[in-house]
């Protein structure tokens, strides 16, 4: 749903380069959801349609705002600027309750090297676009988030993946986190 607001919102600035930097995104997104809706449970399957479904309304109403009843161009630009944003900012917030977990555990192995390298090379890259052409419904979301990502790249070279825990305390719990979390059937985890 980022993608496709970001699309939206390409779509009301006359922008081809947000246009065709988010539509690979868009498809991907989709491809992947139906795939995980197809191989999910039907707990999960319940869940992904009722956020599908919400997030549906959601940019359906925005798309009737912006075409029906707001007729100032600015205003329109505020509406799904701050639309993509919220959805953007969901995106980069994500790892906040994995952050809060590696400082407690002072354990970087639930943190993914890579994703977070280009986590923070996409919100750079973004940052410096939106500063470049003065769009800073582009450029200051995507500015935290490079900042999220640097945060999260600090603390995998803090408490590397193989830096041993030597308080007991910590080391107790994960251990029985881990013997909780082997015990439970494992769902598959939908994308979104």
């Amino acid at each position: 749903y980022n993608c496709g607001l970001w699309l939206a919102y390409s779509f009301h600035q006359d922008n081809l380069f947000i246009f065709f930097s988010n539509l690979p995104g868009f498809m991907l997104g989709f491809f992947f959801t139906l795939v995980g809706y197809g191989l999910t449970s039907q707990v999960r399957k319940l869940a992904i349609e009722v956020y599908s479904g919400t997030l549906n309304c959601v940019v359906m109403v925005t798309g009737l705002l912006v075409t029906n009843y707001i007729d100032k161009r600015e205003d329109q630009r505020i509406l799904l600027g701050s639309l993509a944003n919220f959805c953007l900012m969901c995106y980069y917030s994500f790892p906040l309750s994995t952050i809060m977990h590696v400082i407690r555990t002072k354990s970087a192995a639930s943190l993914h090297l890579p994703l977070s390298l280009l986590s923070g090379l996409n919100g750079l890259l973004w940052f410096g676009y939106g500063m470049a052409i003065a769009d800073y419904f582009i450029a200051v979301p995507n500015g935290l988030g490079a900042l999220l990502a640097g945060l999260q790249l600090v603390l995998i070279f803090l408490f590397r993946k193989g830096s041993p825990c030597t308080d007991p305390t910590i080391v107790q719990n994960q251990m029985s986190e881990r013997s909780r979390t082997d015990s439970k059937e494992k769902l598959p985890i939908f994308p979104i």
